[in-house]
């Protein structure tokens, strides 16, 4: 009997692990090798149970946020809609406020949507961290990106669909109303791995899984058609080489095998999810 609990323990433990791993917001990789080390200012990880990031401080925006999003991360939990300022950073750190971005003519854009995490109050709130907020255009926040954004959690409704993303910015156009405290983004960028939905996504990744990768203007004025935007995922990890604002290498689906690495982050999404 002893025996046979061990057993049925084991098996109950690997079978739980294995959903947290297939859950990890960081399942794919951490593109650029952020950690949570004060001295890591630039690169400084933050890991909460609804999504992951690497934070600038000197910019007062992510560099990115990488999330798993799934049918059970979607409930019916309302937008809480009040932003609030991280104090989980190092104390000497400057924390962005919802003020500082009061009559600065962009909107707070959310990087991980408040739509993508709507099971629980505290999933929903987790979202409105300014840690996970850049400055967008309306063009861009509610545009192209609102579109992509929407499209992503029909394929998750309604195809029986898991994705993992990661999302964040390019280069600068200048900082919030002059202050240099927030980074004004020249564009924004995500990244969307779809698998059906199962565990040990790893595995499952081959050279026909569909990587579905956006760049986005931080314009004015811009087409709401989130595939005018298509690119690879090459190309944003060699656009990314020329951010003098953020002197880091990227390195995407760096968890996923390199022969199949090579061929998905070089091949442009042709539209069509079966």
């Amino acid at each position: 009997m002893k025996k046979l609990f061990i057993v049925i323990f084991s098996l109950l433990f690997i079978s739980y692990s294995s959903l947290i791993a297939d859950d990890r917001n960081l399942e794919l990789g951490n593109p650029t090798n952020a950690i949570h080390d004060i001295k890591s200012n630039r690169n400084y990880l933050i890991e909460r149970e609804q999504y992951s990031l690497s934070y600038d401080n000197e910019s007062g925006i992510p560099n990115w946020v990488s999330w798993h999003l799934g049918v059970e991360d979607m409930g019916d939990v309302g937008r809480t809609g009040n932003f609030y300022t991280d104090n989980s950073l190092p104390d000497r750190w400057y924390k962005v406020k919802h003020s500082d971005y009061t009559n600065g003519g962009l909107d707070r854009g959310h990087m991980c949507p408040s739509a993508d995490r709507t099971k629980t109050i505290e999933d929903n709130k987790a979202t409105f961290f300014m840690t996970n907020i850049v400055p967008q255009t309306a063009a861009n926040n509610r545009g192209a990106w609102a579109n992509f954004e929407n499209y992503l959690r029909d394929l998750v409704r309604k195809k029986n669909k898991e994705i993992y993303i990661v999302a964040g910015v390019y280069a600068s156009s200048g900082t919030l109303k002059n202050e240099g405290r927030v980074r004004i983004p020249l564009d924004t960028w995500k990244i969307a791995v779809v698998l059906e939905n199962g565990n040990f996504d790893i595995s499952r990744i081959n050279e026909d899984t569909d990587v579905i990768a956006i760049v986005v203007p931080n314009k004015t004025s811009l087409d709401s058609d989130w595939k005018k935007y298509i690119k690879s995922v090459g190309y944003i990890e060699h656009l990314l080489t020329y951010d003098i604002d953020n002197l880091k290498k990227y390195d995407f689906l760096s968890e996923v095998p390199d022969e199949i690495e090579k061929v998905i982050e070089n091949k442009k999404f042709d539209g069509v999810i079966d």
